[in-house]
C-alpha cells in the first residue's frame, strides 16, 4: 500500500476465556487482572478472560492484533473507555477506524450506547462519533453470534413472530431434523464441482 493512501480499518473487540492460574515467571507473579496500568498487586483477582482488540483492514488484505487486557469482568463504561482510547491511539498511527465489531451481548450493546450509538428497536442510530475526528464509527454486531442468539431464543421460547405477524416455530426445525435422520440425509462433505460440474461452472461464471 502506498504511503499516501489512507488506511481504513474495522476495530474488532472480542473476549476469549482463559484458565485461571497464577504463575511465577522468575520476576513476578502473572495471571492476575491486567489492564495495562502497571499495577502489581496480589490483591487483584485472577484473570479469567482476555479482552482482545484487532484491526481488520477494509481497503487492504491484512489484520493485526493491537491490544489485549486480562480481565475478570468489565462493565460497559470501562469497556467504552478502553475502546475510545484504542481509537485515539490507532488514529495517531495514521489508521482510521470506521467500524466497531463485537458480539451482540447486553454489555456490548450498553458499551455502544455509552459511546454515543443507539442500539435499540426505535430511533436506531448504529454509529457513534470518533473521539478525535467526530466521523461516524458504525457498530456492526457479529452476524454469527446474532444468528446463535436468534436460534437460542427460538429454541427456548418455542416460537417467535416476524415483522409480518407470521409465527416461526422451533418445532419446524425439529421436524426437519427428524426428516433428515429418517431419510438418511447428511451434509455433503465433498466438492460440489465434482458432483455437478456443469451447474458449478454456470453458477461460478454468474458470480464473477
Amino acid at each position: 500500500m502506498s504511503a499516501s493512501k489512507k488506511i481504513i480499518c474495522s476495530l474488532i473487540v472480542d473476549e476469549i476465556s482463559i484458565r485461571k492460574r497464577i504463575e511465577w515467571d522468575r520476576d513476578k507473579f502473572s495471571g492476575y487482572v491486567d489492564l495495562g496500568t502497571q499495577l502489581d498487586n496480589d490483591c487483584l483477582p485472577p484473570a479469567k478472560q482476555a479482552l482482545t482488540f484487532m484491526l481488520n483492514a477494509l481497503n487492504a488484505n491484512w489484520k493485526i492484533p493491537v491490544a489485549y487486557f486480562l480481565i475478570d469482568s468489565l462493565n460497559a463504561l470501562e469497556r467504552s473507555n478502553l475502546i475510545s482510547e484504542c481509537l485515539r491511539l490507532v488514529f495517531d498511527t495514521g489508521v482510521e477506524a470506521t467500524a466497531l465489531t463485537f458480539d451482540g451481548t447486553s454489555v456490548n450493546i450498553s458499551t455502544a450506547n455509552n459511546l454515543g450509538a443507539k442500539i435499540q428497536e426505535k430511533d436506531l442510530k448504529p454509529y457513534f462519533p470518533h473521539p478525535i475526528t467526530s466521523e461516524k464509527v458504525f457498530v456492526i454486531l457479529d452476524v454469527c453470534h446474532m444468528l446463535k442468539l436468534v436460534r437460542n431464543t427460538l429454541a427456548s421460547k418455542g416460537s417467535i413472530i416476524n415483522q409480518n405477524g407470521d409465527i416461526i416455530k422451533w418445532d419446524y426445525i425439529k421436524q426437519l431434523e427428524k426428516f433428515q435422520k429418517d431419510k438418511g440425509l447428511y451434509p455433503f462433505e465433498g466438492r460440489w464441482d465434482t458432483v455437478c460440474p456443469t451447474f458449478f461452472k454456470i453458477f461460478f461464471h454468474k458470480l464473477v
